[in-house]
């Protein structure tokens, strides 16, 4: 059976924690940017507020083609002043890919912030991405991957106490369970959501 690899988009926020959402990569394991060319690096400056200086947060994101990119809603909404954001392609390190500004930015128009439902956005790049070994477009997929093995892969915590961050690339397999082992678990869980969990309890991604 071959394994999935996920559309996934995780966030972290440094010196700040403007989203409840938090992103794990718990003992996950290095990730070779060749294995997940799809992979962009998000680097966002935002005013929280009118009268305060900007903060910067980072995001993941997946490449969609050489114009745009797909990141998380929650990434970019919030905002109460201007808003800057560069993306970084073609490494596993946050610090040594290639830095594409971009230019604009939509947040879903169905996005609710309070039960995270529709939560993507979509960015369009000021110069186009140059494909190569290190920097393709996502696969999409017509079907959800339930009752199936995905590979989740992502910059976030690679540990909750201590509050350590990676630099590097990290990826972790994942189990898809069924829409409906999903739903008596969580109960009110929004329909385009995605439960999926390791054999190893100690690994997982995002919560």
């Amino acid at each position: 059976m071959k394994p999935i690899q996920f559309i996934f988009t995780i966030s972290h926020f440094l010196g700040l924690a403007r989203c409840e959402m938090q992103a794990f990569v718990v003992h996950g394991k290095n990730a070779k940017i060749s294995a997940f060319p799809h992979s962009a690096f998000l680097s966002i400056s935002c005013k929280l507020k009118k009268d305060t200086d900007a903060e910067v947060c980072i995001c993941g994101s997946s490449i969609i083609n050489q114009h745009m990119i797909l990141t998380a809603g929650h990434c970019l909404s919030g905002c109460a002043g201007s808003l800057s954001l560069t993306a970084s392609v073609g490494s596993e390190d946050i610090y040594n890919g290639i830095s594409h500004s971009v230019q604009s930015y939509v947040v879903h128009e169905k996005y609710n912030d309070v039960k995270v439902t529709h939560d993507i956005a979509l960015g369009k790049l000021k110069t186009p991405l140059k494909f190569n070994s290190h920097v393709k477009r996502v696969v999409l997929m017509k079907h959800p991957p339930y009752h199936d093995e995905a590979i989740a892969a992502g910059w976030g915590l690679i540990d909750e106490l201590k509050g350590k961050m990676t630099r590097k690339l990290k990826f972790t397999k994942q189990y898809v369970a069924r829409k409906s082992d999903c739903v008596r678990v969580f109960r009110d869980i929004p329909k385009e959501t995605l439960c999926a969990s390791n054999k190893d309890k100690s690994s997982y991604m995002s919560q």
